[in-house]
């Protein structure tokens, strides 16, 4: 065990001893605290905080648990975002698995606001695909369709339009997603992009329901750009004139070697 690790859980007994409090996992609680705050240690704070998250799984304290390795994922946030990430994960599996949904909603949004920081785009959307089954399950409409926005959103960050035609298809169909104001955002936004047009991407994304989502998102949105050369109504395409030029080139060609030119 590391000095730093010794002298918190040294602080720690003592204010154990002052308080008459023995439970171990609040005290490797307080231990982990000490270490993060005081003592600038993050990798051995969020150790400490992750061995704290056991002990409250053993007592049956899942809500606890899962609140102690988002302070791992917290103390790690500057330092080692793998593992920051990593840790978020297993805080939302926990809320997962013990169907306690309602209080791991701020946790998946943190979790996707790291991933877009970080231009962590897959594992954003695995975390938005997962917040999205949570409102669903919790019945919660206009959660859900604000999810579902962001999904096609972080599709579209990433580059990767199929994808955010798919989340859109898939998600149209629930909770009324598609006659949402979110869902008619979403489709102008993807319209847009087939169309080259962005201006008209530009002034969805000004939409009030878009400055409502999560902040990470909103920003993430106002980068969005149409794939430069996009042309109206294909996916990067040539012109419509395209083909026309290329015929015409050729007769000139033929003309020059008949010797008319």
């Amino acid at each position: 065990m590391q000095r730093h690790t010794i002298t918190a859980l040294k602080l720690t007994r003592r204010q154990q001893k002052r308080t008459g409090n023995s439970n171990p996992a609040k005290a490797l609680d307080a231990a982990a605290t000490i270490t993060a705050q005081q003592l600038k240690q993050p990798a051995q704070a969020a150790a400490l905080y992750r061995e704290t998250a056991q002990f409250f799984l053993a007592q049956g304290s899942h809500d606890r648990a899962g609140e102690s390795l988002e302070k791992a994922a917290k103390a790690l946030e500057t330092v080692d975002v793998p593992q920051c990430i990593e840790l978020y994960d297993e805080a939302c599996h926990v809320y997962e698995d013990e169907n306690k949904l309602r209080f791991g909603v701020e946790t998946f949004k943190r979790a996707i606001g790291v991933c877009l920081r970080n231009k962590k785009y897959d594992k954003a959307i695995e975390f938005s695909s997962r917040l999205s089954d949570c409102f669903s399950k919790l019945d919660q409409k206009p959660n859900f369709c604000k999810q579902a926005l962001s999904s096609v959103i972080i599709f579209l960050a990433k580059g990767d339009e199929n994808g955010a035609e798919g989340r859109f298809s898939m998600s149209a169909g629930q909770f009324g997603f598609g006659q949402s104001e979110e869902g008619a955002i979403a489709q102008t936004i993807l319209e847009g992009f087939q169309n080259g047009d962005q201006a008209s991407v530009d002034a969805a994304l000004k939409r009030t329901q878009v400055q409502f989502l999560d902040n990470e998102i909103t920003r993430t949105a106002r980068e969005l750009k149409v794939p430069p050369g996009r042309a109206p109504g294909g996916r990067g395409g040539p012109p419509p004139d395209a083909p026309a030029s290329e015929e015409v080139k050729q007769l000139q060609e033929e003309i020059e070697e008949e010797g008319f030119l």
